[in-house]
This record gives structure tokens, sequence and C-alpha cells, in this order.
């Protein structure tokens, strides 16, 4: 592989660009950062009898209110409407934002 197509991410190379989606799917984000209008999923929390289940939903980012803690503002996209939230953790759990998975 030329080195074009290698990138050092944390003291390690990884491939870039090879156009095997499968090879991408489920990697971390290593190296991104939370900035205003990037799109993220927001994990909703669902009801607590299970009515409804926690699921992502797309959100837009508004602010960053704290880079190195991945503390984020959102604007979440939902089905019935748009729901404004601040002092959002990154995390998998309801009430938290994270990266998309590549697909």
């Amino acid at each position: 592989m030329s080195e074009q197509h290698r990138k050092s991410v944390e003291g390690e190379f990884v491939e870039i660009g090879s156009g095997n989606k499968e090879e991408m799917k489920g990697r971390p984000t290593i190296g991104q950062k939370p900035s205003v209008a990037r799109i993220v999923h927001y994990q909703s929390y669902g009801t607590p009898g299970g009515e409804f289940k926690s699921e992502p939903r797309a959100a837009i980012v508004t602010a960053v209110e704290d880079e190195e803690q991945e503390i984020v503002s959102l604007c979440v996209l939902n089905p019935t409407g748009l729901f404004f939230n601040q002092h959002v953790t990154r995390g998998d759990q309801g009430g938290q934002w994270n990266w998309p998975p590549r697909v």
C-alpha cells in the first residue's frame, strides 16, 4: 500500500481510502472532534415501560461547550419535530451523543 493511503493514528498506521466499506464498519472514530454543524447521533431515552425503545436520532451540533470533554448542544431531529438539548455528553446511553457508525 502506498504511503498516501496510510495515515498515522495515535502512533499506528491504518488504511484509509481503501474503498472497502466492510473494513470500515464499526471502527472507532479516532481523531474526530465535535464542531458546529456536524451531524451526530443522539440516543433517545425511550420510555420506562418499554412502549418506546431507546433509538438513535439524527442531530446537529449547535454549540461545542467543552471540546476536551466532548460536551455539546444539539438540535435533535425527531420524526415528530425538533428537540433542543444542551450539555450533552458523548456516550451510548440514553441522552448522550456519538458519531454515526460507518455503513
